[in-house]
């Protein structure tokens, strides 16, 4: 037990249990001499009934109360009664959950059609340190269950105690939208989809990550190079040309050639000057916006 308190205002106590991990029990008694409790431990998600650490908690209250009753305390039983009181006389103060961030990795090997071009996502997560999700497809089932997710020594998600900020959950409710259909669907077609640490995405599905994306940065592997913090503009980019005659004829040159990377055939076609009615005829197209 390496700590224990009781809110007045809650009438609640919180005690903090070490097993592998620290875990964080809630016992909350009511007025028919029962209680409530709550554990964040994996057990105690999986399974119905008290799990061993809500045991402890309670034998710790009892012993605590048959202590506190007792004229005879010794000095190794004051200690921690002495703890106890002191809480009882304050509430708990709010904890502050750990906050985790998941950073998108988009791979786009060529320009996307309607011929069976899949860009990819994959993810790091963490917060000082990043680390990379080998096996996306567990990661989001752990996550829907509730369950702790380990992947290094500076990622250790204990539900209940952590959580991603706003951003990342946004992503990860469009994976889990994802991940439970392809539950419904038969498992070859979900192996088809979630391919270790990466999940394959079409156009639409692409075009619907961006718009969760919004303005935030993520990182892009477009082609044979990789970009940092880049943004997604779903708009028509600031191309410029330069004009210039050349004896007789009008030379119509392109600025900045790598400052805006097509990423649609329509899209490609409109850099190229191949396609005059790009606006009229293709009203589902992708700008990458390298921001440095």
């Amino acid at each position: 037990m390496k700590s224990a308190s009781y809110s007045k205002a809650a009438d609640q106590y919180k005690l903090v249990v070490h097993d592998l991990f620290d875990y964080t029990v809630l016992i909350k008694p009511k007025e028919d001499q029962t209680f409530d409790f709550t554990c964040n431990c994996p057990s105690n998600l999986k399974e119905r009934g008290a799990c061993r650490h809500v045991v402890a908690s309670l034998f710790r209250i009892m012993k605590h109360q048959e202590v506190k009753n007792r004229t005879d305390i010794t000095p190794e039983e004051m200690r921690p009664l002495k703890v106890l009181d002191y809480y009882s006389s304050r509430d708990d103060d709010l904890i502050s959950k750990e906050v985790y961030r998941v950073e998108p990795v988009i791979t786009v090997s060529q320009i996307l059609g309607d011929d069976g071009v899949f860009a990819s996502l994959s993810l790091r997560v963490g917060n000082t340190r990043l680390y990379k999700v080998q096996a996306l497809k567990r990661f989001i089932a752990e996550y829907i269950d509730g369950q702790n997710i380990i992947l290094g020594k500076d990622f250790k998600y204990i539900a209940e105690e952590c959580e991603f900020d706003r951003s990342s959950r946004d992503i990860l409710d469009f994976l889990i939208s994802i991940y439970e259909v392809c539950e419904l669907s038969d498992s070859q077609r979900s192996s088809k989809v979630f391919s270790k640490s990466q999940i394959l995405l079409t156009h639409r599905m692409l075009i619907r990550l961006l718009k969760i994306l919004g303005k935030n940065t993520f990182e892009l592997c477009l082609y044979d190079r990789t970009y940092e913090r880049v943004k997604a503009f779903r708009a028509n980019p600031n191309i410029r040309y330069d004009l210039d005659v050349v004896e007789d004829a009008v030379v119509l040159d392109y600025r900045d050639k790598d400052a805006v990377i097509p990423a649609h055939p329509g899209a490609a076609a409109y850099v190229d000057g191949e396609e005059k009615t790009f606006l009229d005829r293709y009203s589902d197209y992708i700008w990458w916006s390298l921001m440095s």
